[in-house]
Formats: C-alpha cells, sequence, structure tokens
C-alpha cells in the first residue's frame, strides 16, 4: 500500500509539479485551500504526511499545522512546510505549531523525494514503536491477575502435608517461574513509564557510600555461592541528588548483571571519584567482554539475539538502568578492561 500524502497550495503550478514527482510512488491528493485541506482531513484520517504551503488566504498554514496537531488522530502524521519566504522566524513559528521540517520554494524534485522518504520512514518507526509499547505494556496489565492467582494457589500447595516430594519439586518450579513472570512484569512496567516519562523523579539527598552499601548486601548471598568479593572503592564522602528508589533499580540491574556474569573467584568492583562537578561511577568484573558492535544493542529491551551470553545484557534491566540514569541527567555506556566489561555511569553531583 502506498503511503499517503497531502499538498496544501493555492498556486496550481505547484500542484502540478507535485504530481510530477510525486504521483507515481505514492497516493498522491491535492487540494488548494486550507478549508479543503481540513475538510479532506477530516473524511481521511490515514494521511501519513502533508506538504503545507504557509501563506494561503483564509486559513494558513500555521492555523492547518496547529489543528492537525491538535487532534490524537494525527499524532503521527509528518508536516513538511513549504513557502518561498521562509526566514529564522517563520521556521521558529512552524516548529512552535508542530512542523516537523520545511522546504524553500522553488524546490528541487530530489530534495524534495528525499525529505518525503526521510520523514515517511520516521513516521513508520514512531508508529511501530508505539504499537510494541503499547502491545508490552497492555500484554503484561492482562497477565498480572492471573500470575498472582496462579502464585497465591501455589503457596497453597506448598504449606500442604499431603504432597509427595516430587510434587513438591513441581510447584516450587511453579512458584519460580510465577515469581520470574511476576518481577519481568513489574519491569516492563517501570520501563513503559519511564519511556513515556510519566514517572515523576522524587530527588532526594543520597550518601553515596550508604547507598552502595546498600546495594551491595543485595548481592552478598548470590556473590558468596560463586566465591566472589563484592568491593567498593570510593574517593571521599560524595553525595547526589537523586530518587533512591530508581536508582536503586539502576544500581542493582548493573550489579546483578556483572555478579551474574563474573568468573568464579573473581572481584566485582564498584569505584566511585569524583571529576569536577560531576561523578564516575565504574562497575566492572571479570568475565566475558563485549564487542563494540554489540555495546549499544545490550541496552536495547528488544533486542534477542544471544539471550543466552553475556553479550545480550540481562533483558530489561540494563535498558530500565540506562533510562533511569538519563532521567536524572546522566549518562550510562560500557566498555571493556583487560579482564571483562566495565559499565560506566557519569552524574552531575
Amino acid at each position: 500500500m502506498k503511503p499517503t500524502i497531502l499538498a496544501v497550495d493555492d498556486d496550481a503550478i505547484i500542484l502540478d509539479t507535485y504530481q510530477a514527482i510525486l504521483d507515481e510512488g505514492y497516493s498522491l491528493y491535492v487540494v488548494p485551500s486550507g478549508e479543503a485541506a481540513l475538510n479532506f482531513l477530516n473524511s481521511h484520517p490515514r494521511v501519513d504526511l502533508i506538504l503545507l504551503d504557509i501563506m494561503m488566504p483564509g486559513i494558513d498554514g500555521y492555523e492547518i499545522c496547529q489543528k492537525v496537531r491538535e487532534n490524537p488522530s494525527f499524532a503521527h502524521v509528518k508536516v513538511i512546510l513549504v513557502s518561498s519566504k521562509m526566514t529564522l522566524e517563520d521556521r521558529l513559528r512552524g516548529y512552535e505549531v508542530g512542523a516537523d521540517d520545511y522546504i524553500t520554494k522553488p524546490f528541487e524534485g530530489t530534495e524534495l523525494l528525499a525529505k518525503v522518504k526521510v520523514f515517511l520512514r520516521l513516521k513508520n518507526a514512531e508508529e511501530i514503536d508505539t504499537i510494541k509499547t503499547n502491545l508490552i505494556t497492555l500484554l503484561t496489565h492482562e497477565a498480572r491477575t492471573p500470575l498472582t492467582i496462579i502464585l497465591g494457589f501455589a503457596d497453597l500447595l506448598q504449606g500442604s502435608p499431603n504432597l509427595a516430594e516430587q510434587e513438591k519439586r513441581y510447584v516450587e518450579e511453579i512458584v519460580k517461574c510465577g515469581h520470574a513472570l511476576l518481577r519481568s512484569s513489574e519491569k516492563t512496567v517501570l520501563l513503559s513509564g519511564l519511556k513515556s516519562e510519566s514517572i515523576r523523579i522524587e530527588e532526594n539527598k543520597i550518601r553515596l557510600s550508604d547507598f552502595l552499601a546498600e546495594c551491595q548486601q543485595r548481592f552478598t548471598k548470590k556473590a558468596e555461592e560463586k566465591h566472589l568479593l563484592l568491593q567498593v572503592q570510593i574517593d571521599a564522602d560524595l553525595h547526589i541528588d537523586g530518587d533512591p528508589k530508581l536508582l536503586g533499580n539502576a544500581f542493582d540491574a548493573l550489579l546483578d548483571n556483572a555478579v551474574k556474569f563474573a568468573r568464579e573467584g573473581t572481584v566485582v568492583q564498584t569505584s566511585v571519584k569524583a571529576i569536577g562537578n560531576r561523578i564516575r561511577v565504574e562497575i566492572a568484573n571479570d568475565g566475558e567482554t563485549i564487542s563494540p558492535q554489540r555495546q549499544e544493542d545490550i541496552f536495547d529491551e528488544l533486542s534477542v539475539q544471544d539471550v543466552e551470553h553475556h553479550h545480550q545484557g540481562r533483558g530489561l534491566s540494563l535498558a530500565i538502568a540506562r533510562r533511569v540514569i538519563e532521567a536524572h541527567r546522566g549518562t550510562l555506556t560500557v566498555t571493556n578492561h583487560e579482564n571483562g566489561p566495565v559499565f560506566i555511569i557519569d552524574m552531575k553531583i
């Protein structure tokens, strides 16, 4: 199905030019006025891109663009403003009312085609991302109630004296897998909230030495099982402003990742130092290094390649960690040291 483009201009020559350039590759509709454009949009809500002249009698391009942006049905429609006079002030006003880009008359056919292709690709990517996010959120919410019931009955069965040993192991496995699914569900809800910026950051003064000690304490048992030594090295009595619960989620994800993939009998090292008005936190473990080609992929919540290895990261956990750090105006990256990976947090003090 061809993408749908609406071209709006009161100059018949410009409309003919659009048809000559775009008619073959797209479902192109042309209208001569702002009023006609609004009437068309009311009856054709599946428009992908609008080429919109600014200076027209009656309703001008700015007003049309603003009305498009006020309508949730057109959330993903791309708008390119077109004008023979496009000053900085004109462009800024266009961006203020929601335009995506602009092109100046007279335009080259190759430039117009290039802009159209770029913004149609961007529209498709945005729509796909929205669909994925909405679908994951829906499935997550739908799964919570049956999971709660499953875990409730499984807990009751665990307390039954009438189960054989093999039956007890079955119930234990049900409980284990149920809690894993519930944690995954909770992570998905958290990630969706972070991506939509609907989660409020409750900032408090955090003393890093105490905060990191508490984080490490939660992984003491896992570390002991692999004979790992958890170490914290901190330059001074440093503090940051942040949300303790959200930052706890981020640091827990990084420590869990480090402990899980560290070689037995090695050290998981957390080091903190101040650099000017910023802090740098490094969490390093001895283990399989992460190739440069995968150092961004591991933060992608939908990346599914090589799920059994360190290259994949920890599902949603690393994606959540990066979102949390970015919500605190910081960055989270990964590189390698001599013996394994190093996750690096950079934040303002």
